[in-house]
């Protein structure tokens, strides 16, 4: 039974992270694209590092911001682990589904 919860812990916590990483992906890759769009069609080598900057700015905001969101993440998932397992109809009753 612990290993089974265990397990569930363990794939809740996997699905989150890959579901943040994803997120981070799509807007580093926003970060990207706005960098991009704002480069003339002849760069020249200034404007290229403007826009490696921007970009750089840009994808260290995201990851600040997730990373910001970890402690109210870790305060949600000990207040649910200790309120324990939900309630279940018909445990009330002593039956065992």
């Amino acid at each position: 039974m612990v290993e089974q919860q265990k397990k569930r812990l363990e794939d809740a916590i996997s699905d989150m992270i890959e579901d943040m990483y994803r997120t981070h992906l799509r807007r580093m890759q926003d970060c990207n694209s706005d960098a991009r769009s704002r480069l003339p069609s002849n760069p020249s080598d200034r404007d290229m590092s403007r826009s490696q900057h921007m970009f750089e700015s840009c994808s260290g905001n995201c990851v600040d911001k997730h990373i910001n969101l970890i402690p109210g993440l870790l305060k949600s998932i000990k207040q649910t682990l200790e309120r324990g397992p939900p309630k279940r109809p018909g445990r009330d009753r002593g039956l065992d589904l």
